[in-house]
């Protein structure tokens, strides 16, 4: 192969992967709630993953989603790690992607219409309030945390509705995709493979009582996503990893 043909890797893009990666697994491990119910846990992964896949691909958010959840699954949850790996890739693949097509249509600054900012702020509200009735009803001991946590997401919720100058339905389109395989997933991995493929009754009960979970730590990471996601298009970060290589070949 010609040297000159054989290019070398964007030490930026390596950069930012393993930042987002380190980022993915610190969040994922350092945020977890175990659920009794179902022997999993929630955590806030999902934020860091859907602000990748947003902000720089699909690949990106592969390879972060996949391998940073995986590592947090190896420390106490090992079982689960190898399906942790493909359903966590798969999800900030597709998030990144379909977020990627859509954009390609434009991506421009806007005020949020008064329309909207309600139904956002409905929803918002709903999401949150059954976020605080999941962990009242599954997780009592830990009411404080999902006090904090349903906040958290509140403020956010807040944030982004004064703030959000990006076109909300391809970040929900996006998001809610990649919602799905993360929820199918999960529910698979619980009932078939880790309960066994004949498929236990005490299995399937196991794998729909992730449902709830998963999708309210989906919608959590979609709402915590949306201010960072929103912060770093403004501060023309996302700008400048895009123009890097295109300046490289400049140069060359």
């Amino acid at each position: 192969m010609d040297e000159q043909d054989s290019k070398p890797l964007n030490t930026l893009k390596i950069a930012i992967t393993s930042i987002f990666t380190a980022l993915v697994f610190v969040a994922t491990f350092l945020t977890q709630i175990n659920l009794p119910i179902s022997g999993g846990y929630f955590n806030l992964g999902e934020v860091v993953i859907y602000v990748t896949a947003l902000s720089f691909g699909p690949w990106i958010a592969a390879f972060a989603g996949g391998v940073g959840s995986m590592l947090s699954d190896m420390i106490g949850y090992p079982m689960y790690a190898p399906w942790t790996l493909l359903i966590k890739a798969t999800e900030g693949f597709v998030v990144g992607l379909i977020f990627t097509k859509l954009k390609q249509k434009g991506t421009q600054f806007r005020q949020a219409t008064p329309k909207e900012m309600l139904s956002l702020l409905v929803f918002g509200f709903i999401s949150s309030g059954s976020l605080l009735i999941f962990g009242m009803a599954f997780y009592p001991d830990g009411l404080i945390i999902w006090l904090v946590f349903s906040a958290i997401m509140l403020i956010a919720i807040i944030f982004a509705v004064y703030y959000i100058k990006v076109d909300m339905y391809k970040i929900t389109m996006s998001v809610l995709v990649g919602m799905i395989i993360m929820v199918i997933g999960y529910f698979f991995s619980e009932w078939l493979i880790i309960y066994g493929v004949g498929g236990t009754v005490i299995g399937l009960e196991k794998g729909l009582s992730e449902i709830p979970a998963n999708i309210l730590q989906c919608l959590v990471g979609m709402y915590l996503a949306i201010p960072i996601y929103q912060a770093l298009f403004k501060s023309k970060i996302l700008e400048i990893v895009a123009m890097y290589p295109k300046k490289r070949e400049i140069a060359e």
